[in-house]
Protein backbone atom coordinates (compact mmCIF):
# COMPACT_ATOMS: atom_id res chain seq x y z
CA UNK A 1 0.00 0.00 0.00
CA UNK A 2 2.77 2.45 0.96
CA UNK A 3 4.62 1.82 -2.30
CA UNK A 4 1.45 2.27 -4.35
CA UNK A 5 0.50 5.52 -2.62
CA UNK A 6 4.02 6.87 -3.01
CA UNK A 7 3.98 6.06 -6.72
CA UNK A 8 0.59 7.79 -7.12
CA UNK A 9 1.91 10.91 -5.37
CA UNK A 10 4.99 10.99 -7.60
CA UNK A 11 2.83 10.65 -10.71
CA UNK A 12 0.58 13.44 -9.44
CA UNK A 13 3.62 15.68 -8.90
CA UNK A 14 4.71 15.00 -12.48
CA UNK A 15 1.44 16.18 -14.07
CA UNK A 16 0.02 18.72 -11.61
CA UNK A 17 0.69 22.08 -10.07
CA UNK A 18 0.08 21.35 -6.36
CA UNK A 19 -0.88 24.04 -3.86
CA UNK A 20 -1.60 22.81 -0.34
CA UNK A 21 -3.01 24.56 2.72
CA UNK A 22 -4.07 27.72 0.96
CA UNK A 23 -6.21 29.79 3.32
CA UNK A 24 -9.22 31.03 1.33
CA UNK A 25 -11.14 33.97 2.89
CA UNK A 26 -14.93 33.88 3.25
CA UNK A 27 -17.22 36.94 3.38
CA UNK A 28 -16.98 37.16 7.18
CA UNK A 29 -13.18 37.07 7.15
CA UNK A 30 -12.78 33.45 8.28
CA UNK A 31 -10.36 31.41 6.18
CA UNK A 32 -10.86 27.85 4.92
CA UNK A 33 -7.96 25.44 4.42
CA UNK A 34 -7.79 24.43 0.75
CA UNK A 35 -5.68 22.18 -1.48
CA UNK A 36 -5.54 22.74 -5.25
CA UNK A 37 -4.35 20.29 -7.93
CA UNK A 38 -4.36 21.50 -11.55
CA UNK A 39 -2.75 20.54 -14.87
CA UNK A 40 0.70 22.01 -15.47
CA UNK A 41 -0.19 23.43 -18.89
CA UNK A 42 -0.79 27.11 -18.05
CA UNK A 43 -1.86 28.00 -21.60
CA UNK A 44 -5.33 26.55 -20.94
CA UNK A 45 -8.18 27.19 -18.51
CA UNK A 46 -9.79 24.26 -16.71
CA UNK A 47 -13.13 23.23 -15.19
CA UNK A 48 -12.96 22.31 -11.53
CA UNK A 49 -14.05 19.31 -9.48
CA UNK A 50 -14.70 20.70 -5.98
CA UNK A 51 -15.01 18.89 -2.64
CA UNK A 52 -15.99 20.64 0.61
CA UNK A 53 -15.69 18.29 3.55
CA UNK A 54 -15.53 18.17 7.35
CA UNK A 55 -13.26 15.15 7.04
CA UNK A 56 -9.49 14.99 7.07
CA UNK A 57 -7.88 15.38 3.66
CA UNK A 58 -4.35 16.08 4.93
CA UNK A 59 -1.78 14.97 2.40
CA UNK A 60 0.16 12.82 4.87
CA UNK A 61 -1.36 9.71 6.43
CA UNK A 62 0.35 9.75 9.84
CA UNK A 63 -0.91 6.31 10.90
CA UNK A 64 0.52 4.55 7.84
CA UNK A 65 3.56 6.76 7.33
CA UNK A 66 2.73 7.41 3.68
CA UNK A 67 0.87 9.83 1.43
CA UNK A 68 -2.89 9.34 1.57
CA UNK A 69 -4.66 7.85 -1.44
CA UNK A 70 -4.47 10.56 -4.14
CA UNK A 71 -6.09 8.61 -6.99
CA UNK A 72 -9.12 10.92 -7.30
CA UNK A 73 -6.90 13.98 -7.58
CA UNK A 74 -4.69 12.24 -10.12
CA UNK A 75 -7.60 11.03 -12.25
CA UNK A 76 -9.15 14.50 -12.35
CA UNK A 77 -5.92 16.22 -13.41
CA UNK A 78 -5.13 13.60 -16.05
CA UNK A 79 -8.58 14.13 -17.54
CA UNK A 80 -8.14 17.88 -17.78
CA UNK A 81 -9.76 19.12 -14.56
CA UNK A 82 -8.54 21.09 -11.59
CA UNK A 83 -9.33 19.37 -8.29
CA UNK A 84 -10.00 21.56 -5.25
CA UNK A 85 -10.52 20.28 -1.69
CA UNK A 86 -11.63 22.54 1.16
CA UNK A 87 -12.25 21.77 4.83
CA UNK A 88 -15.53 23.15 6.13
CA UNK A 89 -15.22 25.83 8.77
CA UNK A 90 -14.25 24.70 12.22
CA UNK A 91 -12.57 21.51 10.97
CA UNK A 92 -8.81 20.87 11.04
CA UNK A 93 -7.06 24.03 9.76
CA UNK A 94 -10.23 25.90 8.68
CA UNK A 95 -11.24 28.78 10.93
CA UNK A 96 -14.62 29.55 12.51
CA UNK A 97 -17.33 27.40 14.10
CA UNK A 98 -19.09 24.57 12.26
CA UNK A 99 -22.83 24.85 11.55
CA UNK A 100 -24.16 22.58 8.82
CA UNK A 101 -27.31 24.67 8.27
CA UNK A 102 -25.67 28.09 8.41
CA UNK A 103 -22.31 29.23 7.10
CA UNK A 104 -21.76 26.22 4.80
CA UNK A 105 -24.22 27.78 2.35
CA UNK A 106 -22.48 31.15 2.16
CA UNK A 107 -19.08 29.46 2.36
CA UNK A 108 -20.00 27.26 -0.60
CA UNK A 109 -21.15 30.31 -2.57
CA UNK A 110 -17.93 32.16 -1.71
CA UNK A 111 -15.82 29.16 -2.65
CA UNK A 112 -17.43 28.91 -6.11
CA UNK A 113 -16.70 32.59 -6.69
CA UNK A 114 -13.09 32.22 -5.49
CA UNK A 115 -12.45 29.25 -7.78
CA UNK A 116 -14.06 30.93 -10.79
CA UNK A 117 -11.76 33.95 -10.39
CA UNK A 118 -8.53 31.91 -10.40
CA UNK A 119 -6.44 32.59 -13.55
CA UNK A 120 -6.42 28.88 -14.38
CA UNK A 121 -10.23 28.46 -14.07
CA UNK A 122 -12.69 28.41 -16.96
CA UNK A 123 -15.41 29.56 -14.54
CA UNK A 124 -17.20 26.19 -14.26
CA UNK A 125 -17.30 24.21 -11.00
CA UNK A 126 -18.77 20.76 -10.38
CA UNK A 127 -19.19 19.41 -6.86
CA UNK A 128 -18.72 15.83 -5.70
CA UNK A 129 -19.22 14.05 -2.41
CA UNK A 130 -21.46 11.96 -0.19
CA UNK A 131 -22.74 12.01 3.40
CA UNK A 132 -21.94 15.35 5.07
CA UNK A 133 -19.97 16.39 2.00
CA UNK A 134 -23.15 16.15 -0.08
CA UNK A 135 -25.72 17.59 2.32
CA UNK A 136 -24.93 21.25 1.57
CA UNK A 137 -24.91 20.77 -2.22
CA UNK A 138 -28.68 20.68 -2.79
CA UNK A 139 -29.35 23.83 -0.77
CA UNK A 140 -26.46 25.85 -2.15
CA UNK A 141 -27.61 25.02 -5.70
CA UNK A 142 -30.64 27.22 -5.10
CA UNK A 143 -28.38 30.26 -4.57
CA UNK A 144 -27.75 30.33 -8.31
CA UNK A 145 -24.01 31.01 -8.32
CA UNK A 146 -23.06 31.28 -12.03
CA UNK A 147 -19.99 29.08 -11.53
CA UNK A 148 -22.07 26.16 -10.19
CA UNK A 149 -22.17 23.94 -13.27
CA UNK A 150 -22.85 20.38 -12.07
CA UNK A 151 -23.19 17.90 -9.26
CA UNK A 152 -21.14 14.74 -9.70
CA UNK A 153 -22.89 11.86 -7.93
CA UNK A 154 -20.48 10.06 -5.63
CA UNK A 155 -21.60 6.70 -7.00
CA UNK A 156 -20.09 7.55 -10.41
CA UNK A 157 -16.52 7.87 -11.61
CA UNK A 158 -15.36 11.21 -12.98
CA UNK A 159 -15.46 9.72 -16.49
CA UNK A 160 -19.03 8.49 -16.08
CA UNK A 161 -20.13 11.78 -14.56
CA UNK A 162 -18.67 13.69 -17.51
CA UNK A 163 -20.56 11.49 -19.96
CA UNK A 164 -23.73 11.73 -17.88
CA UNK A 165 -24.04 15.51 -17.76
CA UNK A 166 -25.68 16.34 -21.12
CA UNK A 167 -27.69 13.15 -21.71
CA UNK A 168 -28.71 12.87 -18.06
CA UNK A 169 -30.14 16.38 -18.10
CA UNK A 170 -31.85 15.69 -21.44
CA UNK A 171 -33.45 12.52 -20.07
CA UNK A 172 -34.57 14.12 -16.81
CA UNK A 173 -35.90 17.29 -18.42
CA UNK A 174 -37.98 15.15 -20.75
CA UNK A 175 -39.42 13.05 -17.94
CA UNK A 176 -39.81 15.73 -15.29
CA UNK A 177 -40.10 19.25 -16.71
CA UNK A 178 -41.79 18.35 -20.01
CA UNK A 179 -43.86 15.22 -19.40
CA UNK A 180 -44.29 15.86 -15.64
CA UNK A 181 -44.19 12.12 -15.08
CA UNK A 182 -45.94 10.95 -11.91
CA UNK A 183 -45.53 7.86 -9.77
CA UNK A 184 -47.65 4.97 -11.04
CA UNK A 185 -47.97 6.29 -14.60
CA UNK A 186 -47.08 4.18 -17.62
CA UNK A 187 -44.43 5.47 -20.02
CA UNK A 188 -42.93 4.17 -23.25
CA UNK A 189 -39.28 5.04 -23.77
CA UNK A 190 -38.22 4.77 -27.42
CA UNK A 191 -34.51 4.25 -27.99
CA UNK A 192 -34.13 2.77 -24.53
CA UNK A 193 -30.75 1.16 -25.22
CA UNK A 194 -29.21 4.43 -26.46
CA UNK A 195 -27.39 7.24 -24.69
CA UNK A 196 -30.38 9.23 -23.48
CA UNK A 197 -32.75 6.27 -23.38
CA UNK A 198 -30.82 4.00 -21.01
CA UNK A 199 -30.53 6.86 -18.52
CA UNK A 200 -34.22 7.70 -18.92
CA UNK A 201 -35.23 4.11 -18.11
CA UNK A 202 -33.37 4.22 -14.80
CA UNK A 203 -34.61 7.69 -13.90
CA UNK A 204 -38.24 6.85 -14.73
CA UNK A 205 -38.09 3.78 -12.49
CA UNK A 206 -36.74 5.91 -9.66
CA UNK A 207 -39.66 8.26 -10.24
CA UNK A 208 -41.81 5.14 -9.63
CA UNK A 209 -43.26 4.97 -13.15
CA UNK A 210 -44.10 1.78 -15.07
CA UNK A 211 -41.68 1.57 -18.00
CA UNK A 212 -42.22 -0.07 -21.39
CA UNK A 213 -38.85 0.14 -23.11
CA UNK A 214 -38.24 -0.15 -26.86
CA UNK A 215 -34.62 -1.20 -27.47
CA UNK A 216 -32.48 -1.99 -30.50
CA UNK A 217 -31.06 -5.48 -31.02
CA UNK A 218 -31.28 -8.50 -28.76
CA UNK A 219 -28.23 -7.25 -26.87
CA UNK A 220 -30.12 -4.00 -26.33
CA UNK A 221 -33.14 -5.89 -24.99
CA UNK A 222 -31.01 -7.81 -22.47
CA UNK A 223 -29.18 -4.62 -21.50
CA UNK A 224 -32.35 -2.65 -20.76
CA UNK A 225 -33.91 -5.56 -18.86
CA UNK A 226 -30.90 -5.39 -16.58
CA UNK A 227 -31.59 -1.68 -15.99
CA UNK A 228 -34.98 -2.51 -14.50
CA UNK A 229 -37.59 -1.73 -17.18
CA UNK A 230 -40.92 -3.46 -16.52
CA UNK A 231 -41.17 -4.73 -20.12
CA UNK A 232 -38.67 -4.54 -22.99
CA UNK A 233 -39.26 -5.19 -26.68
CA UNK A 234 -37.02 -5.12 -29.75
CA UNK A 235 -38.28 -2.20 -31.82
CA UNK A 236 -37.24 -3.48 -35.25
CA UNK A 237 -38.92 -6.89 -34.94
CA UNK A 238 -41.77 -6.59 -32.46
CA UNK A 239 -45.09 -4.78 -32.75
CA UNK A 240 -44.94 -1.64 -30.61
CA UNK A 241 -48.71 -1.07 -30.65
CA UNK A 242 -49.47 -4.63 -29.58
CA UNK A 243 -46.89 -4.53 -26.80
CA UNK A 244 -48.20 -1.18 -25.59
CA UNK A 245 -51.81 -2.45 -25.50
CA UNK A 246 -50.75 -5.48 -23.47
CA UNK A 247 -48.76 -3.25 -21.12
CA UNK A 248 -51.44 -0.56 -20.71
CA UNK A 249 -54.83 -1.76 -22.06
CA UNK A 250 -56.40 1.70 -21.61
CA UNK A 251 -53.50 3.43 -23.33
CA UNK A 252 -50.13 4.74 -22.19
CA UNK A 253 -49.91 7.89 -20.10
CA UNK A 254 -46.70 9.17 -21.65
CA UNK A 255 -43.91 8.54 -24.15
CA UNK A 256 -40.33 9.80 -24.31
CA UNK A 257 -39.08 9.61 -27.88
CA UNK A 258 -35.34 9.74 -28.55
CA UNK A 259 -35.92 8.74 -32.18
CA UNK A 260 -38.51 9.60 -34.80
CA UNK A 261 -40.04 7.85 -37.79
CA UNK A 262 -42.51 4.96 -37.83
CA UNK A 263 -41.64 3.75 -34.34
CA UNK A 264 -42.39 7.19 -32.89
CA UNK A 265 -45.73 7.28 -34.72
CA UNK A 266 -46.64 3.88 -33.25
CA UNK A 267 -45.68 5.09 -29.78
CA UNK A 268 -47.95 8.12 -30.12
CA UNK A 269 -50.77 5.95 -31.41
CA UNK A 270 -50.49 3.89 -28.21
CA UNK A 271 -51.17 6.90 -25.96
CA UNK A 272 -54.49 7.23 -24.18
CA UNK A 273 -56.79 10.21 -24.70
CA UNK A 274 -55.08 13.06 -22.88
CA UNK A 275 -51.70 11.35 -23.01
CA UNK A 276 -48.52 13.23 -23.77
CA UNK A 277 -45.29 12.65 -25.65
CA UNK A 278 -41.98 14.52 -25.59
CA UNK A 279 -38.89 14.49 -27.76
CA UNK A 280 -35.65 16.51 -27.56
CA UNK A 281 -35.12 19.03 -30.34
CA UNK A 282 -32.86 17.54 -32.98
CA UNK A 283 -34.67 14.21 -33.30
CA UNK A 284 -34.94 13.39 -37.01
CA UNK A 285 -38.35 12.59 -38.54
CA UNK A 286 -40.05 14.32 -35.63
CA UNK A 287 -43.44 12.81 -34.73
CA UNK A 288 -46.62 14.37 -36.04
CA UNK A 289 -49.46 15.74 -33.94
CA UNK A 290 -52.45 13.55 -33.09
CA UNK A 291 -55.85 14.60 -31.85
CA UNK A 292 -56.36 14.05 -28.15
CA UNK A 293 -52.70 13.87 -27.16
CA UNK A 294 -50.09 16.52 -26.43
CA UNK A 295 -46.77 16.31 -28.28
CA UNK A 296 -43.96 18.54 -27.02
CA UNK A 297 -40.41 19.21 -28.14
CA UNK A 298 -37.88 20.54 -25.65
CA UNK A 299 -34.31 21.62 -25.05
CA UNK A 300 -32.29 20.39 -22.09
CA UNK A 301 -31.72 23.16 -19.55
CA UNK A 302 -28.78 22.37 -17.24
CA UNK A 303 -29.71 24.53 -14.26
CA UNK A 304 -28.75 23.88 -10.61
CA UNK A 305 -32.22 22.59 -9.71
CA UNK A 306 -32.06 19.96 -12.47
CA UNK A 307 -28.62 18.81 -11.36
CA UNK A 308 -29.86 18.64 -7.77
CA UNK A 309 -32.75 16.34 -8.73
CA UNK A 310 -30.53 14.28 -11.03
CA UNK A 311 -28.05 13.83 -8.20
CA UNK A 312 -30.83 12.84 -5.79
CA UNK A 313 -32.29 10.23 -8.14
CA UNK A 314 -28.93 8.72 -9.03
CA UNK A 315 -27.82 8.49 -5.41
CA UNK A 316 -30.93 6.41 -4.61
CA UNK A 317 -29.07 3.25 -5.62
CA UNK A 318 -26.72 1.67 -8.19
CA UNK A 319 -26.87 3.61 -11.47
CA UNK A 320 -25.26 2.63 -14.74
CA UNK A 321 -23.79 5.04 -17.26
CA UNK A 322 -22.95 2.61 -20.04
CA UNK A 323 -19.97 3.59 -22.18
CA UNK A 324 -19.72 1.21 -25.12
CA UNK A 325 -16.37 2.50 -26.32
CA UNK A 326 -13.93 5.33 -25.65
CA UNK A 327 -11.83 7.23 -28.18
CA UNK A 328 -8.79 9.43 -27.77
CA UNK A 329 -9.13 13.01 -28.98
CA UNK A 330 -7.06 12.27 -32.08
CA UNK A 331 -9.57 9.49 -32.91
CA UNK A 332 -12.50 11.91 -33.14
CA UNK A 333 -13.10 11.11 -36.81
CA UNK A 334 -13.33 7.39 -36.01
CA UNK A 335 -15.71 8.20 -33.15
CA UNK A 336 -17.93 10.14 -35.55
CA UNK A 337 -18.10 7.14 -37.87
CA UNK A 338 -18.90 4.85 -34.93
CA UNK A 339 -22.02 6.91 -34.23
CA UNK A 340 -23.54 5.30 -37.33
CA UNK A 341 -22.96 1.76 -36.02
CA UNK A 342 -24.95 -0.31 -33.54
CA UNK A 343 -23.84 0.23 -29.96
CA UNK A 344 -25.37 0.39 -26.50
CA UNK A 345 -25.35 3.46 -24.29
CA UNK A 346 -22.73 6.08 -25.09
CA UNK A 347 -19.50 6.64 -26.95
CA UNK A 348 -16.99 8.90 -25.22
CA UNK A 349 -13.96 11.00 -26.11
CA UNK A 350 -11.21 11.09 -23.49
CA UNK A 351 -8.51 13.73 -23.22
CA UNK A 352 -5.76 11.27 -22.33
Amino acid sequence: MIAQRTATEKELESVAVIERKLMVPMRDGKRMATDVYRPKDTSKKYPTVFVRTPYNFNFWDVRNGAPRDMRNELEAVKRGYAFVEMNERGHFFSEGNYDILGAPLSDGDDAFTWIAKRPWSNGKVGVIGCSSTAEWQLAVAALGNPAYAAMIPQALSTRDAGVLAVDGVTALDGLDKTLRLKAGESILILGASGGIGHLAVQLAKRMKARVLAVASGQDGVEFVKRLGADKVIEGHREDILKAAHEFAPKGLDAALLTAGGKAAEQAIAALREGGRAAYPNGVEDAPQARDGVKIMSYNAEPDPQTFAKLNELIDAGPFEVHIARTFKLEEAAEAQQALESHYLGKLALVLR
